[in-house]
């Protein structure tokens, strides 16, 4: 399983270095242009996302198995790099939007769900395995409230705090008690107290939060990601002890990620790039620090990196930075975390986001910073060349 998780990741990183080359350093993030109305914007894997305020969802990017959502059908082996953003085909209007590493689920205002992208694993939930390219509903009889989305299986969690899954079973990622793979949801029995409030999900694992601050996970296992000293995978789900109330959390393919009720943001799992923030590469099996004074607000998980940032609007990051994904200025990767942007630089941060090697943050001024791999125009900044600092030319003008 090692060797099969190595040769994954090798063919993985082989793919990222086609679509993402050629970083230059950048000068500092200069004022630049800002939207006029507040955009909701995501990196996926190597294509990005925008959800306007109109309710309009905007893609580009590189389309493996459709996750642009714009009907261009091909050949999985021969993706298509699609430079400009084009909206996506829902009439109505879209009031969230969650992005994996290779599909997208869009909420609309009358409570539909739509999915697109790749789906051989069944992971979209539609009863199918077949690829989507243009949106396609998932039948869920249930009010949504959030929905996390790994490479191969996919969580939700309804407004009642129900929590269902879907996709590939393997090894326990939908916490069925089985190992039974399905291309429809299927309800997870938490078996808690209080109710979920929170989900993530990512490569193989699977994470749950209650509104007493207790922290579960089930699934994939080898690197630890799954927490509580288990080395193996883990098929209902169990609690992971921490010693304080979480009130956030975070996945990324291996590992995952826990603010405390204080700020404090603990890591677990696989570090082989140093995506713990410990200052080692070594994986851990039980959550513990980053190393990280200041106290966490926002945190992101991308394939083998992390942006979090302070509630003094501080940029944080760390671990693999092969396409300057860190915002530091190199592509060296980094153990620890390293500041990129202080709270001098810009308004309040909103959000954050972290693809496979790009990222987006987003300013209460409406400001849209991009940084990282731009090799098929990612960040939508008028170049093909990637950002190695945090970068405000970022051209969001959607019509």
């Amino acid at each position: 399983m090692l060797r099969y998780r190595c040769l994954a990741a090798k063919l993985l990183i082989a793919l990222i270095l086609l679509l993402s080359s050629g970083c230059q350093p950048d000068d500092p993030p200069p004022a630049g242009n800002t939207s006029a109305d507040r955009l909701r914007v995501h990196a996926g894997g190597s294509y990005s996302i925008v959800l306007t305020p109109e309710g309009h969802v905007y893609s580009w990017g590189t389309d493996h198995r459709g996750n642009l959502g714009l009907g261009m059908s091909h050949d999985p082996l021969n993706p298509v790099f699609h430079h400009d953003p084009t909206r996506v085909g829902i009439q109505e209007r879209v009031t969230q939007i969650w992005v994996g590493p290779k599909n997208v689920f869009a909420l609309t205002e009358e409570g539909l769900l739509w999915a697109w992208g790749a789906n051989v694993t069944g992971q979209l939930g539609d009863g199918t395995t077949v690829d989507r390219f243009v949106p396609t509903k998932v039948q869920i009889d249930t009010e949504v409230k959030q929905v996390a989305i790994a490479a191969d299986h996919t969580l939700l969690l309804s407004e009642a705090g129900d929590v269902y899954a879907w996709g590939r079973n393997d090894y326990g990622a939908l916490g069925n008690g089985t190992r039974e793979s399905s291309p429809v949801p299927v309800a997870i029995d938490m078996d808690v107290n209080d109710s979920i409030v929170q989900i993530a999900a990512a490569g193989g694992h699977s994470l749950a939060l209650t509104s007493a601050g207790d922290l579960y996970g089930w699934g994939y296992n080898e690197d630890g990601e799954i927490g509580g000293g288990l080395s193996h995978s883990v098929l209902s789900p169990v609690l992971i002890e921490t010693e304080e109330a979480i009130k956030t959390i975070a996945a990324g393919p291996g590992f995952s990620l826990a603010v405390t009720d204080r700020g404090q943001l603990l890591s677990w799992g696989a570090n082989y790039y140093g995506q713990l923030g410990d200052g080692t590469t070594n994986n851990r099996a039980t959550p513990a620090p980053v190393r990280l004074n200041e106290a966490v607000t926002l945190v992101a998980a991308g394939w083998s990196h992390v942006v979090a940032v302070t509630e003094d609007n501080e940029v944080f990051t760390w671990g693999w930075n092969r396409f300057g994904q860190l915002g530091t200025g190199s592509q060296t990767d980094s153990p620890m975390p390293v500041q990129i942007l202080s709270e001098a630089d810009f308004s309040t941060i909103i959000s954050v986001s972290a693809g496979d090697a790009h990222c987006f943050l987003v300013t209460d001024s409406n400001e849209i910073y991009g940084w990282g791999g731009n090799r098929i125009g990612q960040l939508n900044d008028g170049t093909e060349t990637g950002r190695l600092r945090p970068h405000n030319q970022v051209l969001i003008n959607f019509q």
